[in-house]
């Protein structure tokens, strides 16, 4: 007979298993944080695509413009009824 460890994961304690909690911080705190090297990776290869006017602003290249009757027909979002 081989062992597979088939029955290892039922023999593993629930803590290993839940959810992770909930942390309260400051909005400094999430301002004021240093960033990982990836993310600054990240933010520097937005800013050189914004730089070089490579990027277009996501999902409106395909878009229509609004005909007139559309434009007419819209109304600000607190007077809808």
């Amino acid at each position: 007979m081989s062992v597979t460890g088939a029955g290892s994961m039922a023999n593993q304690s629930s803590q290993s298993s839940r959810s992770a909690r909930l942390v309260s911080v400051m909005s400094d705190e999430i301002r004021n944080r240093e960033l990982t090297e990836a993310e600054m990776r990240a933010v520097r290869e937005i800013a050189q695509r914004q730089a070089t006017g490579v990027e277009e602003p996501r999902g409106t290249g395909d878009v229509p413009p609004l005909s007139d009757e559309q434009l007419a027909a819209m109304v600000r979002f607190r007077e809808r009824g």
